[in-house]
């Protein structure tokens, strides 16, 4: 099933994005990817919008009838996202500004909407930490792999939005938040931390997601411990007792895991116990449907859901 096919066995009156820009059901959104599915139809795109909302309308439009949707940053200065852009071979481009042309065919009238034979590919960048961003190519359906779509679960549940959302780990966040029927919660990327908490307060987030040097920075800044959390996940970085003690102690009523995953691997697995590391029996019988292994010091995971090279010649990372 396409991610609009999906969306719509959900209420469609349920509020599902708080941004400083307003508020929208889930209707809302359908209705603008509607708007733009047959401008995106057998094209590769690239959603390169500040505005949450325009992207969400972006993926709801594309997925399923787009060849490929590429996610690019807006945090990213002009010469980089237009290099992603060139990578991913965007055609065409959904901003804030509506839909435009990449590929110099100017404005043609919108062909009819047509899924593709095989299945829409999202294409998301590396963080670049250790060189130029590569890009790895996902489907909806790895990248949905672990995602809990329990509508009922979901009413009532707000999702802090505290990662970019082209990147993997906020895209995680956005998916698991639409796809459960719950609220995510936008605050301006651009704002400082302080007034980025008292936006998640004020929109009743229950659900929040960070590395531990954010969530660090936030139980050091006023208004980290007003957040009534059911959930906090940690990601991205180790997470030792230190921070997961400290959590505990500030969102007694939280469940509390920490999340091993990875652009090019996607989503390893998650661990809940609120101890450090892992299980060692995960490795003989890991979670989650993947492999793993430990050589050399390195934690190896295989995931025979996601591609195994980046797309062009940038080298494979899995055997």
């Amino acid at each position: 099933m396409t991610l609009r096919e999906r969306l719509r066995t959900i209420d469609p009156a349920r509020p599902a994005l708080r941004s400083p820009r307003g508020e929208s059901t889930l209707g809302d959104l359908l209705d603008a990817g509607g708007r733009l599915t047959g401008a995106l139809a057998d094209a590769r795109v690239s959603i390169r919008s500040p505005g949450v909302e325009q992207a969400l309308a972006g993926v709801v439009a594309a997925d399923g009838v787009a060849r490929s949707i590429v996610l690019v940053s807006p945090l990213l200065d002009s010469l980089d996202a237009g290099s992603i852009e060139s990578q991913a071979g965007a055609q065409v481009r959904v901003g804030d500004f509506g839909v435009v042309r990449l590929d110099g065919e100017g404005a043609s009238r919108p062909a009819p909407a047509r899924q593709s034979a095989a299945g829409t590919a999202w294409i998301l960048a590396t963080s670049g930490t250790t060189g130029p961003a590569k890009l790895v190519a996902h489907t909806l359906a790895s990248l949905t792999r672990t995602t809990r779509d329990d509508t009922a679960r979901g009413r009532g549940q707000v999702w802090g939005l505290l990662y970019d959302y082209t990147r993997f780990a906020g895209l995680q966040v956005v998916l698991q938040s639409l796809l459960s029927g719950a609220c995510l919660a936008a605050p301006s990327p651009s704002d400082p931390l302080a007034r980025q908490l008292r936006f998640l307060v004020d929109a009743g987030c229950t659900h929040l997601s960070a590395t531990p040097t954010l969530w660090r920075k936030i139980l050091m800044t006023p208004g980290g411990d007003e957040l009534a959390l059911a959930q906090v996940t940690l990601g991205g970085e180790i997470a030792d007792d230190t921070i997961l003690n400290r959590l505990s102690a500030v969102y007694p009523r939280a469940r509390i895991s920490h999340v091993y995953a990875s652009t090019e691997a996607g989503v390893g697995f998650s661990v809940k116990d609120s101890c450090a590391g892992f299980p060692a029996s995960y490795l003989e019988s890991p979670p989650q449907g993947v492999a793993l292994r430990v050589v050399e010091g390195i934690l190896q995971v295989a995931n025979r859901t996601v591609s195994a090279a980046y797309l062009g010649d940038r080298g494979t990372f899995a055997r």
